[in-house]
This record gives structure tokens, sequence and C-alpha cells, in this order.
């Protein structure tokens, strides 16, 4: 990055539920930019009007009374989907705003969400949350213009996911210099940040609020090289708080032997409630009470759901055991076995959860499990980091001054990655297979998941002799 902080570039984790924005000041220095309430993350909610015009964004979205169907979250989710997808059929009967097909052809058309006569695409609400994230950025930097941005995604975002994101962020007035992957930025702020120069295999686990990436990657003084890739694009601490909003309804029918309503916004906010509990319970010893008031045929009914961590451990253990199997996966591509780990960085808030250093520390008996990261923030972190070496160009690093040196590997600032004074390579691996259709409506792998990329080309023959062109 140059010394001009008009040319600054930020970093963004646009997350399901929180986003972070960080940049790399004039002294090389790393961290993340506090939004108007002095917090480091923005929950990733828009509220709209009948009209279809967002009038509030995070927590003033979230603290609006009576938001009805009006208020809009898990975009992410909805993100360059198609209407008749899988998990957006699933996830429509929780979500409390209305989705709709974007065309009357049945089968066709990308999700869309319904308020009032409007119809807003899922890149509208993201274009919402960005365009938020500069503004607190541009705050920061005293009113300075921004316009570039490294944007992350999760390492199993499809074509049609990472295309629909660049259009969001060409909403909010922002180019993409770059899409990286979650786990990749996360490795990124660690190379940067321990700045070692002897080699070392890391594991990233990546826990968030919607998806869950798992990347093992080799470092070097700066090199970050993606070994292998995996996670579930649908898995994340929202599915969490799904099981709980489950174990309360079974105990409230059980309890009061009534049913529990079938009203998406009662459902919303059960489940809100439900988050908080969460977030209780895994910093703390013993329980909470979820206490909701209800309206059955008439009549007000209370009921208190007490509540522990022992059992999120429980009503989450199959989940958490998933994404166990999606490192198996992970360590099975790689040609690694845990011993050979030596260093695991956990980021995303749900990894707060104490069930998973559990696992994690049973599988990987010998590696260090870091936890001197914020995982809130050391996507945004790594992705500001990325940022900066992309908006110097092809200038080098700048030669650290004495005066800006500071304990890297410190716990205590927030501004301990020295991003602006070391020349970064990363090589990404292709998390999906990329292939094309052959005769028979079959697909030929042409570019195998986990291909570290660039990579080579793969020469195909005609099948015809006297072919003078395919398509492909």
């Amino acid at each position: 990055m140059s010394g001009n902080s008009e040319e600054s570039v930020i970093g963004i984790d646009l997350g399901t539920t929180r986003c972070c924005v960080a940049i790399v000041d004039g002294t090389g220095k790393a961290q993340t930019i506090p939004n108007d309430l002095g917090r480091n993350t923005t929950p990733s909610f828009v509220l709209y009007d009948q009209n279809g015009d967002a009038i509030h964004v995070g927590d003033a979205a979230i603290n609006t009374s009576n938001t009805g169907r009006n208020l809009i979250y898990d975009a992410k989710r909805l993100i360059g989907r198609q209407f008749n997808d899988q998990v957006v059929m699933e996830d429509r009967r929780k979500w409390s705003f209305e989705v709709v097909r974007e065309t009357d052809v049945p089968n066709t058309g990308k999700a869309m969400i319904k308020i009032g006569d409007n119809y807003i695409a899922p890149e509208d609400v993201s274009a919402e949350l960005l365009k938020k994230m500069k503004e607190y950025a541009k705050s920061y930097m005293k009113g300075r213009d921004v316009k570039k941005a490294v944007i992350t995604v999760p390492a199993y975002f499809e074509a049609r996911q990472k295309d629909a994101t660049v259009q969001a962020a060409e909403k909010a007035g922002l180019e993409v210099l770059m899409l990286i992957t979650e786990p990749t930025a996360a490795a990124i702020a660690l190379a940067v940040k321990q700045n070692e120069k002897d080699e070392r295999i890391i594991m990233i686990y990546d826990l968030g609020g919607g998806t869950f990436d798992v990347s093992i990657a080799k470092i070097k003084n700066g090199h970050v090289d993606i070994l292998a890739i995996s996670g579930n694009n649908h898995l994340g601490g929202e599915d969490f708080d799904e099981t709980i909003v489950t174990a309360y309804i079974e105990d409230f029918e059980d309890k009061t032997k009534l049913t529990f309503p079938d009203d998406k916004i009662l459902r919303r906010k059960l489940r809100n409630e439900c988050c908080i509990a969460k977030q209780t319970v895994v910093s703390m010893k013993g329980s909470v009470n979820i206490e909701m008031t209800v309206q059955v045929k008439g009549q007000s009914v209370n009921h208190s759901f007490a509540f522990n961590c022992k059992q999120l451990h429980q009503l989450c253990e199959a989940l958490l055991q998933g994404t166990m199997g999606s490192v198996d996966h992970a360590l099975e591509k790689a040609e690694l076995t845990p011993d050979k780990v030596d260093q695991i960085l956990i980021v995303g808030g749900s990894t707060r959860i104490p069930r998973i250093k559990e696992l994690i520390k049973s599988k990987f008996k010998k590696a260090a499990l870091l936890q001197n990261v914020n995982p809130d923030e050391a996507i945004a972190m790594g992705a500001a980091i990325y940022g900066a070496q992309l908006g110097r160009g092809n200038q080098g690093p700048a030669t650290m001054p004495q005066s800006c040196r500071n304990d890297i590997g410190g716990n205590n600032s927030p501004n301990y990655y020295d991003a602006a004074f070391m020349t970064l390579q990363i090589c990404e691996a292709v998390p999906l297979s990329i292939g094309m259709e052959v005769r028979g409506n079959l697909v030929q792998i042409v570019i195998p998941r986990n291909t570290p990329y660039p990579f080579r080309v793969r020469i195909f023959l005609r099948s015809i002799l006297v072919s003078s062109s395919i398509v492909i």
C-alpha cells in the first residue's frame, strides 16, 4: 500500500449474520473499523419500508419495533440462488419475510424478496450492508472517499453467488479488486501476524453464522498455499439456533399441551431469544431461561425454558460432528494425517462453542490451537491486508520504520499486523470441480476440486478426425 490514504483498499467480511470492515492504515497496521455504536461488527439486517426503500441497517434495523415482514436478514443464504434451490425451499419455511420467484415461469427464476408490491433482489440487500461498511470506513478516514475493496466469500460459493456479490458491491459504489475465500483471508491474517520463516501446515476452521469452511494451508515467510478445501455452504450458528428453537417448541407443547402457533414473525423473535441464550451459556456456567409469551386460542401463555451449555452441546452434536467430517475430507484431499498439522486457527463467532475445541483437540493432539486472533475480525483483517498489497500494485513493500514496529503476536493491541511491509504470495485451490457437458448429457471434469491455481491447461482431442472446431 502506498502512503496515500486516498488510495486505501478496505477489506470486508460480508457475513450471514454480521459484517466487519477493516483497513491497513498509513503506518502499515491493519485494524477493524468501528460502527456508529463503537462496535467492530454490525448485524447483517436491513429494514425496508412498504415502498421497498431501505430505512435502517444493522442494530438500528433490529431495534426498531413492529418490523413485521419488512426486516430482511440471511441475504447471504439467498444471494445468487434460484427460487427452486432446495436450500431456499427449506429456509423459506423459517424466514419471516416473503421469498418469491423472479418470473412466473415454473422452475426458473432467481429468488427475490417481496415487500408490499416491491421486489428486492438479495444482492440489493447485500448492497445496503456494503454501503454501511463503506460509510463507516469513510467516516474513519475523515471523509475521504472509499472506492475499492477486497470482499470475502465462503470457499464453497458458486459462480452465480460470487457474481451476485460483485454486483452488490458495484451497487454500493465499490470496485471489487478481488473476491477471496474466508479461510484464505484468515490464513493471510495469521501469516502476517506470525511472520515466521519456517514452513508450517495450518488448518483454518471457519464456522460463522451461516457457512462452514475448513482449509488446510502451507505457510512460509508470507507465502500461503491452500492445499485443500472442504465445508458446508449451509451450516452455521443460525442452524444451531434453529435446534434450540425446536427444543423450546417441543418443551412448550409438552408442558402446556398446546400447539405452538405457526407464526413466522413469532418464530423469528423466538430464534433471536435462542441466539442470545446460546451466546450467554457458552461464556458462563449455569443456565439461562428462554422466556416467551405466546398467544394461543385467544389466551396469553407464558413459557420459560431452562437452557445450559450441556444442552447446547447435546442439541448441536450431530451438526458439530458434521464439521469434523469436512475436516476429515480436507485432510484426505491434502494427503495429510492429523499429526502433520502444526497449527489450527479457529475463526467465526460460532467457534466460541466449547465443544468445538474439544473435538479439535481430540483429533489433533500435536497441533497448537491458536487463540490470539479475534474470531470475529480475522477474516476482515486478512481481506484488508491483501487489499493493501493489491492497492500498491507493482510497487514493492515499504520499509518499516522502527517507530512503527509493534508487538507481532501480542494479544493486547488491535494493531498487531505490520501489513504494508510484507509481500504476500497466495495460491488458492478450486473448491468445486469445473467441467463441461459432453455427449450423453454427461459432465467431463476439466479442473478437479482442490486443484491449486494458477494451473496447467488440459488438452482435449476431437472425437471426429475431420472436425475443425468444438463448442464448449
